[in-house]
């Protein structure tokens, strides 16, 4: 049997601090009555010519998205407009706005619009691209519609009756509920809780596999009521917008994500989008929750200029679409100003009429912001309010495509806050976790700007991988700010936690990755197709050279590390070319050798070290490599017990003919030894220790020697610089030279056989 997916959803309004109109969705049906008397098909001209909606641009042809959703993107669709900029691969839900309920009856006061469903082009398209199509609801507590409908068994069976009809008759996947208005967290609240139980019950009962979901508006989102609600729902949907709404006078942001600045005659503020999911979450797990976003802002006359935050005038304000906003950014809306707690665009601007105007826009700067919250919070998804407000413009498409879907990849770099954002606290009774692994990342390190949490009660724990079963390398409380922290994997996880009492500012980190560069053809170093991701690798990138491509360096270059897969191959064979890994200010870079390494002319400087492991193999010519891992700081230096040249027992195959292996330093560890190969150099090769210049000390007795040696050599040169802090050269093994010997600076210590042999 084909399952049916059947969604309701309930915008629930209470009496809170301060008392909120009806959201758009009740402007909505209201212009919808408006342009009952007028053919369907003009409904969208008339918007236009009525209420300035105008979508004079054209989507560009080109903007497709071959990119599946993982996450849910839930929209509404107003009837009687075009859905021609609707991208289906990116909406998994559409709602079919709106069924208006006659509270005496629970028929339709629009049932023309209702029984037209199943044949309007929007909802065929969409079921034909694989969208679930919902049937919304609406039913407004004006007067005392509440009253009427809660007093009728009558009614509420014929409406739950009519509904399921109506999605049969439709092939449609739901239905969505949207009630709002006073008294319905109180007067009403046990009908209503009655309410949804039966509706569940015949709900999942006539449809198996169907979905019931209520939408919360902010104020609603309590404990016990969200207790009470959780037997019988199936998502939960908060409606993150109409914060700042129609009929009060304080201008700000329609949605804002963390808490905007009260006004001093306004002490309750608003709200924000973060505290409300916090508290819905408390409750409701979180795949079982979606944020609700708005395609719209408000502009709002102000007394006394462009302040945040301002006071409004007793002049009425108006909405603007995201498309509107976006069409007249060569008008008022040119300059737009981020405001700082909550990211939102603002403008200020004096209309003709010599009156200062402030604009706020949710724009995609700032629903980035809500799109991380889905994110770190581990939500099913997101949902809009509402389609086609941004038609003409990709913008919000590309943030769902660039976030819901399983093309998404963390930037190289961000900034990351706790939930309170930037200036706020964040908020009582918080857990979550979320991970930050970019794309071919080969590490990512956090570094602290600010760091203020309880002590000993609140924390922030960080681990070196994709989950809290890696490697912990971070727990932080407490004021003091930590040390940068690097997870090697590519991939970081956090851990954060609040107990029910203290909040305090929170973090504010910036991290940064270096990026894995992977061969993807043999060429050129300076090729872009050799690479992907198609560009050539830099000084932060780590560099992978893969089965069965060999890799020319022909230009010089500076990246992270190296790592030469099996079957790989990395040629240095021009004079005029150095490859450089790592830089002076940290030698712990590696570079990795399992396939092929060959030099015959040129540079290879490694500040760290070069391990050549077993089934590898290592030819040298001529040209000169250098390693360097020693800068007299433990933190910055190669860890003690790794070797700086180290070649396996079981290398594939290893020929050092010609050319010169330079050591600059001794390693810093009393265990690690500059060489440790076992295999013999030829006559033609040169070791240097030293260069001359440097001093720096090292833990090791033997200093550049020791007993991993190999039996013979061609030319050494010792010029360590002093012969104090263990820069000497002693071999406790048999060594033979097989040229000469040539100490410039230094001491030369026998512990075992020395030989010069020609």
């Amino acid at each position: 049997m084909k399952k049916i997916f059947l969604s309701l959803v309930l915008i629930i309004s209470f009496g809170a601090a301060f008392a909120q109109e009806f959201s758009e969705a009740y402007a909505e049906t209201q212009r919808q009555n408006a342009l009952a008397a007028y053919p369907e098909n003009k409904w969208d001209s008339l918007r236009c010519a009525w209420y300035g909606e105008c979508n004079t641009n054209v989507p560009p042809a080109s903007f497709t998205s071959s990119c599946p959703l993982n996450k849910r993107m839930f929209g509404w669709h107003a009837i009687g407009t075009s859905s021609s900029s609707y991208q289906w691969s990116l909406l998994s839900d559409l709602s079919y706005f709106s069924y208006q309920v006659d509270p005496a009856t629970g028929n339709a006061t629009n049932a023309s619009q209702i029984t037209a469903m199943a044949s309007n082009s929007t909802v065929v398209t969409a079921l034909a691209n694989g969208t679930r199509v919902n049937l919304t609801v609406t039913l407004f507590n004006t007067t005392n519609e509440f009253s009427t409908f809660f007093n009728s068994a009558s009614a509420q069976s014929q409406l739950i009756t009519n509904l399921i009809a109506a999605i049969q008759a439709a092939n449609a996947t739901g239905i969505n509920i949207d009630f709002e208005g006073t008294g319905l967290s109180t007067t009403y609240l046990t009908a209503f809780t009655n309410f949804l139980n039966t509706l569940s019950s015949q709900l999942h009962s006539a449809i198996p596999g169907s979905e019931l979901s209520i939408d919360l508006q902010g104020s609603a989102v309590t404990n016990a009521y969200m207790t009470a609600l959780l037997p019988s729902i199936d998502l939960f949907i908060l409606m993150g917008y109409d914060y700042y709404w129609g009929g009060q006078l304080y201008p700000g942001p329609v949605a804002p994500t963390y808490q905007f600045p009260k006004h001093p005659s306004d002490p309750n503020g608003h709200g924000s989008v973060s505290n409300d999911l916090n508290n819905m979450l408390k409750i409701v797990p979180a795949n079982k929750a979606l944020l609700a976003m708005p395609y719209y802002g408000r502009r709002w006359k102000t007394t006394n200029g462009c302040v945040i935050p301002a006071s409004g005038n007793a002049a009425s304000i108006s909405t603007q679409t995201y498309t509107q906003y976006k069409q007249n950014t060569s008008g008022y809306y040119n300059s737009p100003i981020r405001e700082t707690n909550t990211f939102n665009a603002y403008n200020c601007f004096t209309d003709v009429s010599a009156v200062a105007n402030e604009q706020f826009m949710d724009d995609s700067f700032s629903l980035q912001r809500k799109y991380d919250i889905i994110k770190q919070r581990g939500l099913a998804g997101g949902a809009v309010w509402r389609l086609g407000y941004d038609a003409g413009y990709n913008d919000c498409w590309d943030l769902a495509n660039n976030n819901l879907s399983n093309c998404y990849t963390a930037p190289p770099t961000d900034v990351l806050y706790d939930m309170g954002g930037p200036t706020g606290n964040y908020h009582n009774a918080e857990k979550y976790y979320f991970t930050v692994a970019p794309q071919d990342a080969a590490t990512v390190t956090l570094t602290f700007e600010t760091f203020d949490m309880e002590a000993n009660w609140d924390s922030l724990w960080i681990y070196d991988g994709v989950d809290t079963f890696a490697n912990k390398i971070g727990k932080f409380s407490g004021t003091a700010l930590p040390a940068p922290v690097t997870a090697y994997s590519g991939a970081m996880t956090f851990k954060f936690y609040s107990d029910n009492a203290t909040n305090r500012l929170g973090y504010k980190a910036v991290y940064t990755s270096t990026k894995r560069y992977y061969s993807v053809n043999s060429g050129s170093w300076s090729d872009p197709a050799t690479w992907l991701p198609g560009t050539v690798p830099g000084p932060g990138d780590s560099v992978i050279i893969r089965a069965g491509h060999t890799v020319v360096a022909n230009i010089n270059a500076t990246v992270k590390n190296i790592n030469i897969n099996t079957g790989g191959k990395l040629q240095i064979n021009d004079p005029a070319v150095s490859i450089t890994v790592g830089d002076n200010s940290n030698k712990t870079k590696k570079m990795v050798n399992n396939g092929e390494l060959e030099i015959s002319a040129g540079n290879l400087i490694i500040n760290g070290n070069l391990a050549v492991n077993a089934g590898a193999s290592f030819t040298q010519s001529g040209g000169t490599l250098t390693i360097d891992a020693n800068t007299g700081t433990a933190a910055t230096s190669i860890a003690d017990g790794i070797h700086l040249y180290n070649i396996s027992p079981s290398v594939a195959a290893f020929n050092f003919s010609g050319g010169t292996l330079s050591i600059i330093d001794p390693p810093l560890g009393a265990t690690s030894q500059a060489i440790n190969c076992p295999l013999n150099f030829g006559a033609g090769s040169i070791v240097a220790f030293g260069n001359g210049v440097s001093t720096i000390a090292s833990a090791n007795t033997n200093g550049f020697g020791g007993d991993l040696l190999p039996a013979q050599i061609g030319q050494m040169i010792l010029d360590a610089a002093t012969t104090g802090n263990n820069r000497h050269f002693q071999n406790i093994n048999p060594l033979k030279i097989k040229t000469n010997c040539t100490v410039l600076s230094g001491n030369l210590v026998q512990n075992g056989l020395l030989e010069i042999v020609n």
